[in-house]
């Protein structure tokens, strides 16, 4: 009924941008980072999820914003067959997290805010990616990317 993918990847680029106070620094610690999903799809319409705990170094409040390098690249892919994606943003410091899946056309517009100053802020970053309900997904590797950008 279903095709098997042999695995599906999510990769994530992690850049930093500067805006505003002159004494203000973040950084993110171990970038570029990655989401391997090792769990394999074998049905219509099944689920796969995986995350990655970033690390943003930060001596001010901060905000984040997700974009992507070009339309698109949030989808989870390989050629032209495309898994149904979704995002969620999570942290000790990050009061507006979300509470829930995000689609991936909403998660690139987003802006989240960082709170305190802190050395070594855990920021979790999930990733879903959905099979097709009524058709077998091409097996193989998927992959997406998205640019996490701390501004202050």
């Amino acid at each position: 009924m279903g095709a098997q993918f042999k695995r599906a990847a999510g990769a994530l680029a992690v850049l930093l941008g500067a805006v505003g106070l002159a004494h203000g620094g973040a950084s993110w610690v171990g970038q570029p980072y990655q989401i391997s999903i090792p769990t394999h799809i074998t049905q219509c319409g099944q689920s796969i999820t995986g995350s990655v705990v970033m690390t943003l170094d930060h001596d001010t409040p901060c905000t984040l914003g997700v974009s992507v390098a070009s339309s698109g690249d949030e989808v989870l892919r390989k050629g032209s067959a495309t898994l149904t994606t979704a995002y969620m943003l999570t942290g000790p410091t990050v009061p507006d997290g979300d509470t829930g899946w995000v689609s991936s056309a909403d998660f690139v517009t987003r802006v989240y805010t960082v709170v305190g100053t802190g050395s070594a802020d855990p920021i979790t970053l999930s990733v879903k990616g959905t099979a097709p309900g009524q058709t077998a997904p091409d097996a193989g590797q998927y992959t997406a990317a998205v640019i996490l950008t701390a501004y202050w």
